[in-house]
C-alpha cells in the first residue's frame, strides 16, 4: 500500500530508485513490490532499471488510491526528500511535493528554481505561472520584479506594467522610479 501510495502521489514523475528511497526500501525489495503491482495492473514502468520511471497504471488507479491515503503530507515529504537526493532533481516536482507537505518556504524556493529553468528554456508563460505560484507561497519585492520581467518576455505588456507598478510600491526610492518607468513603458506598449 505504501509503495503504491507514493507512486500515485508522484504521478509518473519518479525514477524507481527515487521511489525506493522515498519508500525507505532497498532497491531489490522495492523492485519485487513493483513487479507484484505491475502484475496486478496497478503500476507501469518504463523498464526494470533503477533509472526507469514508475507510474500509476491508469488515472483511475491514481484517483482511487489517493482518495484512500492517510497522512498524505508525510508521504509528500518523503517524496520531496528523495527527489532532493536524486541525480537530476525536478524543481517543479519539488515545489509540488513541498507545498503538499506543508513546507511553503521550500516550495517557494523550488518554484523560483523551476521558473528560472523555464526562462532559460524560453518558456516564458510557464515561468510566469511558476513565479505567480512562488508569490502565492511567499510575497517578496524581488519576486514581483522577476514576475514583471517574465511577463515582459511572455509579451504580456499590460500585466507586466501592473506588476512593475506593484513592485514600485515596495521598492527603495531609486528603484521605485525605475519600476515606475518600466510600468509606464509596458502600459504604453500595451495601449493602456
Amino acid at each position: 500500500g505504501h509503495v503504491l501510495s507514493l507512486v500515485c502521489l508522484a504521478d509518473g514523475k519518479l525514477l524507481q530508485e527515487t521511489a525506493a528511497h522515498a519508500a525507505g526500501l532497498p532497491f531489490g525489495e522495492f523492485a519485487q513490490q513493483i513487479a507484484h503491482l505491475r502484475l496486478a495492473h496497478l503500476v507501469r514502468t518504463s523498464g526494470m532499471r533503477a533509472t526507469d520511471t514508475v507510474a500509476p497504471y491508469h488515472s483511475r488507479v491514481r484517483t482511487a488510491v489517493i482518495a484512500k491515503i492517510d497522512g498524505a503530507p508525510a508521504l509528500h515529504r518523503r517524496i520531496a526528500v528523495a527527489l532532493e537526493r536524486s541525480r537530476h532533481p525536478d524543481a517543479e516536482a519539488l515545489m509540488t511535493h513541498w507545498r503538499a507537505a506543508g513546507d511553503l518556504v521550500k516550495a517557494a524556493h523550488f518554484a523560483v528554481a523551476a521558473a528560472e529553468e523555464a526562462e532559460t528554456a524560453l518558456a516564458f508563460d510557464r515561468a510566469v505561472t511558476l513565479y505567480e505560484m512562488a508569490l502565492e507561497l511567499g510575497e517578496s519585492h524581488a519576486l514581483r520584479v522577476r514576475l514583471a520581467h517574465a511577463l515582459v518576455h511572455a509579451g504580456r505588456s499590460a500585466e507586466a506594467g501592473a506588476m512593475f507598478a506593484r513592485a514600485a510600491k515596495t521598492a527603495s526610492p531609486g528603484a521605485a522610479i525605475m519600476h515606475e518607468q518600466h510600468a509606464a513603458e509596458q502600459l504604453l506598449r500595451s495601449g493602456h
